[in-house]
């Protein structure tokens, strides 16, 4: 018998796949992708925006030219937007784009709609 903790998360677990075909994300990111995406999210959240430096030293995730070319991808697809430091235009920083917001809010949603199944 599941435990239903274990159903409300396997619940969320098929929403979030909903979510991910509706937006298309399941298409063109990979799990590495997905991963920065939330580095990036965590640290946007935290109001301590991660440069692409940082990015570039997540070694958990990939070497320095995997996570280039990850990060390269979630720009190139809209997801991910990069400023430059006032004061210094060598520091790039990463913060989410309206459609990564939009992305997160829907798996927030989908969070809660499978905690209700409890």
């Amino acid at each position: 018998m599941k435990s239903k903790l274990l159903s409300a998360y396997i619940e969320f677990l098929k929403f979030q796949r909903e979510i991910a075909q509706a937006n298309k994300i399941n298409v063109f990111l990979n799990a590495t992708d997905i991963c920065l995406l939330e580095e990036i999210a965590l640290h946007d959240a935290a109001t301590d925006a991660l440069t692409v430096t940082g990015a570039m030293a997540l070694s958990k995730i990939g070497s320095p030219a995997t996570l280039h070319r990850h990060l390269a991808k979630l720009r190139r697809h809209g997801l991910v937007e990069v400023s430059s430091v006032q004061g210094d235009t060598r520091v790039k920083r990463l913060t989410l784009s309206a459609v990564s917001v939009k992305y997160f809010e829907s798996l927030s949603d989908a969070m809660l709609k499978a905690v209700k199944t409890l």
